[in-house]
């Protein structure tokens, strides 16, 4: 009389999975692609669209942009010249 030995008898800890999970998986994955291949397309259409319109509008002269250019502030500070500072007086703890 013989027995029947399961297959995957021989594997120990070996983690099973069944077919329908595997097909399941790469459903989703071709799924997923596609629809990431789509949500790109769109992305990339409408930032073509925006940048189309946004190229459509009337240049500003350079009269205009010379008056805004003198509006506007620079956010930085203009260099004073040499100033002793902290570092400059640590040079004096180290003697």
């Amino acid at each position: 009389m013989k027995h029947s030995v399961p297959v995957f008898a021989d594997c120990g800890t070996c983690y099973h999975i069944n077919m329908a999970v595997v097909i399941a998986i790469v459903i989703c994955d071709i799924l997923l692609t596609i629809f990431i291949t789509v949500a790109v397309i769109c992305f990339v259409r409408s930032y073509h669209r925006q940048r189309d319109l946004n190229e459509e509008r009337p240049v500003q002269s350079s009269a205009s942009k010379k008056m805004s250019a003198e509006v506007t502030e620079s956010p930085y500070q203009e260099l004073q010249g040499v100033q002793s500072d902290v570092y400059s007086e640590l040079h004096h703890f180290r003697k």
